[in-house]
């Protein structure tokens, strides 16, 4: 992920087969976002918020999978 041909003004996006052991849809880099094949529109569109500042609203268990508790609710 350093082919920064966009100069700083655009999304770079890199599809890519697997991402940590097959595990992980997509995951976003300051140089970049990468999304593997087990990925969908979802998943470029959760990564491409995250670029535009946004922070998830709920927290993942250890598996990425969403828990029903949002962030705000959490101590």
């Amino acid at each position: 992920m350093d082919s920064t041909n966009s100069m700083g003004n655009a999304v770079e996006l890199y599809f890519v087969n697997t991402l940590d052991g097959e595990t992980t849809a997509g995951v976003r880099h300051p140089k970049g976002i990468a999304v593997a094949v087990i990925g969908d529109g979802r998943t470029i569109a959760h990564e491409v918020l995250h670029d535009c500042g946004l922070e998830d609203i709920y927290i993942a268990d250890g598996q990425g999978n969403p828990l029903l508790e949002q962030v705000s609710e959490q101590s």
